[in-house]
C-alpha cells in the first residue's frame, strides 16, 4: 500500500540539483520538494476485493526548507503525468490539494512495462523519475499464523515511579513466497487497521453505542524483508492484556509488496532514522532518491516505486488463544460521577481515540 502520510522535512535530505547529486551543508539555503509516488499490479477494482475501500495511486507533493521554523507547504496545481515505454500518458487529476491521484479504477502496471514520474510545478520547475518496472508479475502473501508470546515493558507505578510488566500478546507470522533463484527478494508489509469499540454505559439503540475505528499509529507503519532462504517473517506483535482494540472486533489490511531493490534501500533508511509513518512524518536526512531535476534548481526527495502487491484482511479471532481475554472496559470507566466532568468514551464512543465513526465502512458487513 502507498505510504501517504504527513509531514516535516529539513534540507540535511538528500540533494539533486540539475547536475549531479550532492551533501548540502546544513547553513545552505535551498528550497526544494518532496515527491511521494508509487504504483502496482493491483488496481482500484482489485483493491475492493479484500475487502477495502478501494485504494486510488496517488502522488503527494510538499515543498521543503531547510528553515526550521518555516512550515512545509502543499504543492497546488502542478502538472503530474505518468509515462510509460508505449508511449502511453496517464495525467493525475488534483483532489484534495497538494494530492494528486489516478482516476482510472481499471489501472494497474503490467508486468514488462517501463513507468516514471513527471512533475511539473506552478513556479516552473520540472522533476522526472527514472525508469522503473514491476520487479516480478506476482507475488501471493502467504499463509499467516499467530504465536503466543510476551513482553516486558515499563509501566506506571506509585509515586510517579515505574515497574516492569509482564504483558501476554501475539506474533503474526506469515510464510514467504519460494525464493527459486539466487537472488534476493525485497518484501515491504504496510497495514490498514479497523477495529470497533462499545462505549459500556449507552444503552443498545444510542447512536454513540458503537463507532469504527481507524488507529495509524498503533501498529508499525511498515514491515520489511531483504530474503534469501527464510520461510517465515513476523510481522507485528498486538498486546492482548487489556488491549480494549481486540475485544469486540479487530482486522488488519495486509499489503504484501516485493519491491525493486533501490525501493527497499530507500524504505530501510526510513526506518533506520526512526521515521515510522512516512516520507513527510519526520526530517530524514541523505536519503537515496530516484528523481532529478530536469528544469530549474530545486533539490528534489523521495523514490517513484513500482512494486507488485498482494492483498489480505486478517481478522483476530478472541477463540484462537489459549486463554481467555476479559473485556474490562466498564471495569475501568469506574463509578459514575455527578455532576459529570464531560463526555468520555464510557458514556461516547465518539470520545475514544482512533478516528471514530458511527458508519460503518462501505465494504463492511454485519457481524
Amino acid at each position: 500500500m502507498n505510504i501517504f502520510r504527513f509531514f516535516i522535512l529539513l534540507s540535511t535530505l538528500s540533494l539533486y540539483s540539475c547536475v549531479e547529486k550532492y551533501d548540502i551543508n546544513i547553513t545552505n539555503k535551498v528550497d526544494g520538494v518532496v515527491i511521494e509516488a508509487s504504483i502496482s499490479n493491483l488496481s482500484y477494482n482489485e483493491t475492493l476485493k479484500y475487502p477495502s475501500n478501494g485504494r486510488l495511486f496517488q502522488v503527494k507533493l510538499k515543498s521543503l526548507s531547510n528553515v526550521t521554523n518555516i512550515k512545509d507547504k502543499i504543492i497546488s496545481n502542478a502538472i503530474v503525468t505518468l509515462i510509460d515505454d508505449r508511449g502511453d500518458r496517464i495525467l493525475y487529476t488534483e483532489s484534495p490539494p497538494g494530492t494528486y491521484s489516478i482516476k482510472k479504477p481499471e489501472f494497474a502496471a503490467i508486468y514488462g512495462i517501463q513507468y516514471k514520474l513527471n512533475v511539473k510545478i506552478p513556479s516552473g520547475e520540472e522533476f522526472e523519475s527514472s525508469w522503473e518496472t514491476l520487479p516480478q508479475m506476482e507475488t501471493e502473501l502467504g499463509e499467516l499464523s499467530i504465536e503466543e508470546t510476551s513482553i516486558y515493558k515499563y509501566v506506571s507505578a506509585a509515586n510517579n515511579e515505574k515497574k516492569i510488566g509482564n504483558f501476554e500478546g501475539i506474533n503474526l507470522n506469515v510464510e514467504l513466497d519460494k525464493n527459486n533463484s539466487e537472488d534476493y527478494k525485497y518484501y515491504r508489509w504496510t497495514y490498514d487497521l479497523l477495529w470497533i469499540f462499545i462505549a459500556p454505559r449507552p444503552n443498545n439503540s444510542s447512536p454513540v453505542k458503537k463507532c469504527w475505528m481507524t488507529d495509524k499509529h498503533y501498529l508499525n507503519y511498515q514491515t520489511l524483508e531483504k530474503n534469501k532462504t527464510n520461510t517465515n517473517k513476523k510481522l507485528f506483535f498486538i498486546e492482548t492484556t487489556g488491549n480494549y482494540r481486540i475485544y469486540t472486533y479487530f482486522s488488519v489490511l495486509i499489503s504484501q509488496q516485493v519491491l525493486s531493490e533501490g525501493f527497499y534501500n530507500f524504505n530501510k533508511e526510513l526506518n533506520e532514522q526512526g521515521n515510522r509513518t512516512g516520507i513527510f512524518a519526520q526530517p530524514p536526512f541523505n536519503l537515496q532518491t530516484n528523481y532529478k531535476c530536469i528544469n530549474g534548481d530545486k533539490s528534489v526527495s523521495g523514490y517513484f516505486g513500482v512494486y507488485t502487491e498482494d492483498m489480505i484482511r486478517w481478522i483476530f479471532n478472541k477463540d484462537d488463544l489459549s486463554y481467555y481475554i476479559n473485556n474490562d472496559i466498564l471495569e475501568k470507566c469506574g463509578p459514575v460521577q455527578s455532576p459529570a466532568p464531560g463526555p468520555t468514551s464510557c458514556e461516547s464512543c465518539m470520545e475514544q481515540l482512533g478516528g471514530p465513526s458511527t458508519s460503518p465502512p462501505l465494504w463492511w458487513t454485519p457481524l
